[in-house]
């Protein structure tokens, strides 16, 4: 078999069916006996479960598919003709980590490590779990070198601790990679060495960094190499806190922890089908909305005023856009200009109404702007804070954002712009996502009628009381 041939399902308006048909195909292709055979050897050689590996290469293959509605395909790096290039990558790779190695710290114990923090504002989303627990019982695991703060490693994959005895082991295992690649025209080189770095630099980090609690506030950024070396020396429970609603794009497959922190029942982060490996779904809520905004100081700076106060106010996604990451199936562009358009009709039919757009603040494309114009919808300053914008506003609006169902339990009347209810690559993870979007211009535009009027859903039917998330946190990881 060669994951190149796959059977794949056209770009039909079911990504989700294509997902788990790809997943299903490379898992078995990497269990194959000729494969399975060299990866048992890797495992065998570095004391690594060989299950653990084969799901590795599968989530690294797997992420290297290109879901786009234009093209099918698996990226350059993943193809064998790219094989030479990563081949002298490998080669030299050991010589770079004994030449950068660092001396370590003394051993540490702590009670948590907070995973994958990329920026300060990120960063001061635990204000309220140090104020609880304690600055000196957290140590944060940064994406960036430089962040304002106490007991912060920025992570450093050529900080390994590679020791002269390793050589030999690491050379073996270039030769099965050879091998592998040779057998199967697939570049195992580029994935063997992907696992090689994630394994000496999390086996020295947790060597020298034990702690009971590992938890990232990032749900789809896990691994599984992670998970094993923080058990090997000591870890109690790996957990992530779910940021998104859940979609069916690859990025919803193949996470790794033991347990999910999910804002409720009806949105949670899927287990079965998506090689997604967690013992449960724990909900309690929007972690986000708590931190950013519940029991967020205001920046007076970049706060709104009275004149940010909108009737209907429409928050962006990321990356949605033509060309997008999420551009993966035929009608995405279609159904996603189209909500676009109902909001210039509408701004238009109704003019006695205030009208906005927001975008996030690290969007940096003008696609919305330009279906937009000659509407009189207004583009909101996207350095304001999108739950201040909400707040002062009667009825918001998305495509795909997690506000809509965090402002619920606001009270805040609150919708998905759905298009026939095609956009299931985003809301087919939300139970009962039908109640909470709209699916024609005629009900956008009843609902802008009736815009004072109350609606008949539970505050908390999808997203539970966010006031107190970071304590059911801390509460839950001391039962669990």
């Amino acid at each position: 078999m060669s994951i190149f041939n796959f059977e794949i399902p056209d770009n039909s308006e079911d990504i989700l069916e294509k997902n788990i048909k790809l997943s299903n195909n490379i898992f078995k292709f990497i269990k194959e006996k000729k494969i399975e055979k060299e990866i048992k050897k890797i495992s065998l050689l570095l004391n690594f479960p060989e299950g653990e590996m084969s799901f590795f290469f599968s989530k690294k293959i797997f992420l290297n598919f290109l879901n786009k509605s234009s093209k099918t395909k698996f990226t350059k790096k993943i193809k064998f003709s790219w094989f030479s290039r990563y081949y002298l990558y490998f080669f030299i790779y050991p010589f770079f980590l004994m030449l950068f190695k660092k001396k370590n710290s003394k051993k540490k114990k702590i009670k948590y490590i907070i995973d994958s923090i990329g920026s300060d504002i990120e960063l001061s989303l635990f204000k309220n779990f140090e104020k609880q627990e304690g600055t000196e019982n957290i140590l944060y695991l940064s994406e960036k070198k430089k962040l304002k703060g106490k007991n912060i490693i920025p992570y450093d994959f050529m900080n390994t601790g590679f020791r002269i005895v390793d050589v030999i082991c690491y050379y073996k295992i270039f030769f099965y990679s050879l091998k592998l690649s040779l057998t199967t025209k697939i570049n195992f080189v580029y994935l063997s060495l992907s696992f090689l770095k994630e394994y000496y630099y999390y086996k020295n980090f947790f060597l020298y960094n034990n702690a009971e609690f590992l938890l990232t506030h990032k749900h789809y950024d896990t691994s599984n190499v992670k998970c094993f070396f923080f058990k090997k020396f000591g870890g109690k429970i790996y957990a992530t806190i779910q940021k998104n609603i859940s979609t069916t794009n690859s990025n919803s497959f193949f996470y790794y922890a033991d347990y999910n922190f999910s804002f409720s029942e009806k949105v949670k982060i899927p287990i079965k089908e998506r090689f997604n490996y967690f013992k449960k779904n724990v909900p309690i809520g929007s972690f986000f909305m708590e931190n950013l905004f519940l029991n967020h100081t205001k920046n007076i700076n970049f706060s709104p005023s009275k004149e940010d106060r909108f009737d209907v106010l429409c928050v962006a996604g990321n990356d949605i856009q033509p060309l997008g990451f999420y551009d993966s199936w035929s009608d995405h562009n279609k159904i996603y200009k189209l909500h676009l358009d109902w909001l210039k009709q509408a701004s238009i039919e109704f003019p006695k109404l205030k009208f906005g757009f927001k975008h996030r603040q690290n969007n940096n494309n003008n696609f919305e702007e330009k279906v937009l114009e000659g509407s009189n919808v207004i583009i909101v300053n996207k350095r304001y804070n999108s739950y201040d914008i909400a707040q002062n506003s009667k009825l918001v609006l998305s495509f795909a954002s997690t506000m809509i169902i965090e402002l619920l339990t606001l009270g805040i009347k609150s919708f998905y712009l759905n298009p026939d209810f095609k956009n299931k690559q985003f809301l087919n993870d939300i139970k009962d996502y039908e109640k909470i979007s709209i699916k024609n211009y005629l009900a956008l535009k009843n609902c802008i009628i009736n815009l004072d009027s109350s609606e008949k859903i539970n505050k908390y039917e999808y997203c539970e009381n966010s006031e107190k998330v970071t304590e059911k946190i801390i509460n839950h990881l001391k039962k669990l």
